[in-house]
């Protein structure tokens, strides 16, 4: 397995990874509208659009997009694993790989988004909550957890 950078020729992969980890991990907290507005905004299109203005990178296990995280100004964005591979470290590796180019940008703090399931993750990573947010469109809303950790 290696982290490297999105290349857009992954957003096939990609999407179908971001897909499955999103029907598989957030039913458990999200209702079935905020699971469908998700699946739309992570189509391979949508994802190739987005690479222009967030810095994305993936775990690669041989031909297999196994993990992805975006990097935009002090923010983490879009980070999924595929649940076969959850507790395994590919989240962490894929964090570590941000922190690692956030400090070669100067960012001295890094904020996420964090869905209610990741929570857990991201304060065992060091993340603290500031607040709880609203986000999504009225018909499907959904509530993360602004957090942010000093690096």
């Amino acid at each position: 397995m290696r982290i490297r950078k999105f290349r857009k020729e992954d957003a096939k992969k990609a999407s179908y990874m971001v897909r499955k980890s999103i029907t598989k991990s957030l039913p458990e907290v999200y209702n079935k509208k905020v699971i469908e507005f998700l699946h739309k905004k992570n189509t391979p299109a949508e994802i190739i659009r987005k690479s222009k203005e967030v810095d994305y990178f993936v775990a690669q296990k041989e031909s297999c997009i196994i993990g992805i995280i975006g990097l935009k100004d002090n923010e983490v964005k879009k980070f999924f694993v595929n649940p076969r591979y959850f507790r395994k470290g590919i989240g962490t590796k894929l964090l570590k790989r941000v922190e690692k180019e956030a400090k070669k940008r100067n960012i001295k703090k890094l904020k996420v988004h964090g869905s209610l399931f990741a929570e857990k993750f991201y304060k065992k990573k060091g993340f603290k909550e500031i607040k709880r947010v609203k986000r999504g469109p009225k018909a499907s809303q959904w509530t993360d957890i602004l957090m942010e950790k000093k690096i």
